[in-house]
Order: structure tokens, then sequence, then C-alpha cells
């Protein structure tokens, strides 16, 4: 995982999960489509205007868990 520090009050892109997951953008995708990408979907993306993005402050937090 990655050690960058996280800004928890924003919204996150497929992408810039990826990097913080260091994984790639498919496996984003895949995990967002069948639900699988979280255990227990601790971490659900958030749509705005059909952009699908992660809030930060829950992907730390799943972080700071594991």
């Amino acid at each position: 995982m990655s050690q960058r520090v996280l800004d928890e009050n924003r919204l996150l892109s497929d992408g810039e999960l990826a990097d913080i997951l260091q994984v790639s953008r498919s496996t984003i995708s895949r995990g967002a489509r069948d639900g699988r990408l979280f255990p227990n979907n601790e971490v659900t993306p958030v749509y705005i205007n059909g952009l699908r993005r992660w809030k930060a402050s829950a992907v730390a937090s799943f972080l700071r868990a594991a």
C-alpha cells in the first residue's frame, strides 16, 4: 500500500484509488462493478454526474484498519 498521506476531505478518482492501492484501474472498475473491491462493502463509490468517485475518508479508514 502507498505511504502517501491522504487528504480525507476529497473524492478520489478511479486512477487515484488505483495508485493508492497499487492495483490497475481495470481492477478498480471490475471490483466496483461486482462489489468485491472492498470486503463487506466498507468503501462504496459515490457517483457525481455519472463519474465514479471514492471518499478519501472511507479509503483512509479502510487502510488504517488493514
